[in-house]
C-alpha cells in the first residue's frame, strides 16, 4: 500500500491545522492572561469562567504550553523528519486525550449547542493527529516511493538511525557528504 492515509502534503497540512489554534490560544493567553480566560474560546462565548475561578499562574502555564505544542508540530511540518513528526503527532495525543476526555464529561455548564461544536473540534482533531501518527508509523517504502527524509528507508523502527543529509544544509552532523550505498 504506497498511501494509507495522508501524504506528505495532508501530513504537513494537518500538522500545520492542528499547530494554528496551539499557537494562537497559547499567544492570547500570555499576551492576555485575564482576558483570554474571560473571553476564550472568543465570538461572544465565555466558557473557561463556567469550569472554576480564574488563576493567571494556571493561565500562564497552560498558555506557555499551547505555545510549545503549536511550535513543535510547526517543526514537524517545516523539517519533516519522521521521527519528529511521529513525537510531534503523539506529543499532541498525549495533551488532547486527556483534554477530550475530560470534555467529554464535563461540558453540561455549556450551551447545547456549545456543546456539540466542542465535542466535534475535539474529535476531528483527535483523529486527525491518530491518522497523521498511524500514517507514520506505516512501514517506510524502499525505493524512491515514500517521501524524502533522513530516515526514509531506514530500518522500519522509529529508533532506526537516521543517514546524514546528503546535502551540505544547516543540521548536518559532519562536514563531508556521504555517497550512496
Amino acid at each position: 500500500m504506497k498511501k494509507l492515509i495522508l501524504g506528505e502534503r495532508e501530513t504537513r497540512a494537518g500538522l500545520v491545522a492542528l499547530a494554528l489554534p496551539q499557537l494562537a490560544i497559547g499567544a492570547w493567553a500570555l499576551v492576555s492572561p485575564r482576558r483570554w480566560f474571560d473571553n476564550f474560546p472568543g465570538a461572544g462565548n465565555h466558557w473557561l469562567p463556567l469550569y472554576g475561578a480564574f488563576d493567571e499562574h494556571l493561565v500562564i502555564d497552560v498558555g506557555s504550553a499551547f505555545l510549545a505544542l503549536g511550535v513543535l508540530l510547526v517543526a514537524a511540518a517545516i523539517w519533516f523528519d519522521r521521527r519528529l513528526v511521529i513525537a510531534a503527532a503523539a506529543a499532541y495525543l498525549v495533551y488532547q486525550l486527556p483534554h477530550a476526555i475530560y470534555h467529554f464529561g464535563a461540558d453540561e455548564v455549556l450551551s447545547s449547542g456549545d456543546q456539540v461544536a466542542n465535542t466535534i473540534g475535539l474529535g476531528l482533531a483527535l483523529f486527525l493527529a491518530l491518522g497523521i501518527l498511524v500514517a507514520e508509523l506505516r512501514p517506510v517504502e524502499r525505493g524512491g516511493a515514500g517521501r524524502s527524509s533522513p530516515t526514509a528507508g531506514a530500518a522500519h523502527s522509529a529508533t532506526a538511525p537516521s543517514r546524514p543529509p546528503s546535502s551540505g544544509r544547516a543540521g548536518s552532523t559532519s562536514g563531508s557528504r556521504s555517497s550512496p550505498s
